[in-house]
């Protein structure tokens, strides 16, 4: 989601009252499933009138899983209504959610990897590769870095990294801390 300028409306050719856009909607999601594309413009979330991404964050907040919600959109001058159906964050999508969020494909590390590393813990992902011009790159990271926390989540398994990137859904930014030889660093990373 992204606030909608007036240059963006412009390209969207958007008059209508709605201030945010979708800038990305991944297949499989609810909101794909529901028809919910890239370039809608949200016009109100439940009985919610969206006025800012801010405003979509709360408002998104207040739905639990398996509960519907009312969405009306506008797509290229047409008003649509169409019913998401909230559900718990699925496994399959943590590595387009990474590689698109953050930039990065990572792997579990395992004991050995952590020995031969010189980890201070055992756990983290090991970068395994990075998009060039994802957040990660421009930030510095590289291949064979161990990423062990992301926003404040600590990344010892597979699991706890699908919790961390499932937990960047609706943030603008993150910190992540990273080890790179017997040296752990924190870098903020703008999020898409």
């Amino acid at each position: 989601m992204r606030d909608l300028t007036p240059r963006i409306a412009q390209a969207l050719r958007y008059e209508g009252p709605g201030r945010v856009y979708v800038s990305m909607c991944f297949d499989g999601s609810p909101a794909h499933e529901a028809g919910i594309r890239e370039g809608d413009v949200i016009e109100e979330v439940g009985q919610h009138r969206i006025a800012a991404v801010d405003a979509y964050k709360s408002v998104i907040l207040g739905f639990t899983a398996g509960n519907p919600v009312r969405f009306t959109l506008n797509r290229k001058g047409q008003s649509l209504e169409t019913v998401v159906t909230p559900t718990g964050f699925p496994k399959s999508m943590v590595e387009p959610y990474a590689w698109t969020l953050l930039g990065v494909k990572a792997r579990p590390a395992t004991k050995s990897d952590a020995r031969k590393l010189g980890l201070a813990r055992d756990g983290g992902m090991i970068v395994s590769k990075l998009r060039p011009s994802g957040p990660a790159a421009e930030a510095g990271l590289r291949p064979g870095d161990v990423i062990l926390e992301i926003g404040n989540i600590a990344v010892t398994s597979a699991d706890e990294f699908s919790i961390a990137v499932a937990a960047l859904r609706l943030k603008s930014s993150t910190v992540v801390l990273v080890q790179r030889g017997p040296y752990g660093v924190y870098v903020s990373l703008p999020l898409p």
